[in-house]
């Protein structure tokens, strides 16, 4: 009986976790190993393209490659502010005085001044450069000395989206110059380090095109722009006497002004005269003795 029985081994489990943990382990570090080594080698691959497919290799690369950026909050608006006033005033001097005493005191400058005389009246234009948070004072204190204003207008840009646009640009830029030095650096062929100063130099020139664009806006945000235009009439001439002495005054402007322009073509004049001579006395040798 006993040996027609079956016998039932007890044969005590294997744990089967660590196992697992061990053959996750090794294939991540195989999984990361052949990684590292594809992205060498496409990085390289990218080096060793032809010429003509280099350009759209790179920039296909560094946009799918390139990291995340970051979306900077902007807490302050960007904005331009450009103002005109125009006014008349009794005098020039003293007006034009006030006004650059105001704006040296808020810190600012005349970027522009330019006079403009006529038998009617004598006008002034200035365009005054003033720190941002202080236009609105300088408006006022300019428009003090104003006796009466005849116009005043205030234009005010919001360039918010296209600061954030252009200062998004050059970095990006810029990251890719950066990653055309890399590639330069691994370059072994003369044709592809060629290629690669070639696109570098386009980048260049785009990248400068951006900076002088910001560089522009910075200065406009930063500096607001307030062009004043003033000027004092002149009174009419009425009756005889007064226009018969502008006249004569008028004539003999004229006269030294004929002098003036006699004196500088005198050797032409004496040129002139010269031939004339000349021609004079070459006609009496010519002429034929009486019989």
């Amino acid at each position: 009986m006993e040996s027609s029985r079956v016998r039932h081994l007890y044969i005590k489990p294997i744990p089967m976790k660590p196992i697992i943990i061990a053959l996750a382990g090794a294939l991540a570090l195989a999984s990361c190993g052949h990684k590292g080594d594809v992205k060498e080698k496409e990085t390289f691959a990218a080096v060793n393209l032809s010429p003509p497919l280099l350009k759209e290799s790179l920039r296909e690369d560094f946009n799918a490659n390139a990291p995340e950026q970051k979306i900077e909050l902007v807490t302050e608006r960007k904005v331009i502010k450009e103002g005109t006033l125009r006014f008349a005033t009794k005098d020039m001097d003293k007006t034009k005085s006030a006004i650059a005493q105001v704006v040296q005191e808020l810190g600012g400058y005349i970027s522009k001044d330019e006079a403009n005389n006529n038998s009617s009246r004598t006008e002034q234009t200035l365009e005054l450069r003033i720190p941002s948070g202080k236009f609105d004072l300088l408006l006022d204190k300019v428009s003090e000395n104003a006796e009466k204003p005849e116009y005043k207008n205030v234009n005010v840009q919001d360039v918010t989206e296209e600061y954030i646009d252009v200062d998004s640009r050059l970095k990006t830029k810029k990251e890719l110059e950066a990653r055309y030095t890399e590639l330069l650096k691994r370059a072994v062929k003369v044709e592809e380090i060629l290629s690669i100063e070639q696109e570098m130099g386009k980048l260049r020139e785009e990248i400068e095109s951006v900076e002088g664009r910001l560089r522009f806006l910075k200065d406009r945000i930063s500096l607001s722009s307030l062009t004043v235009t003033y000027y004092k009439e002149i009174p009419s001439v009425s009756g005889f006497t007064p226009h018969f002495g502008q006249a004569l005054g008028e004539g003999w402007e004229n006269l030294l002004q004929f002098c003036v322009g006699i004196t500088r073509i005198w050797p032409f004049i004496l040129l002139l005269i010269a031939a004339l001579i000349f021609i004079k006395v070459s006609r009496k040798r010519r002429k034929p003795l009486p019989a």
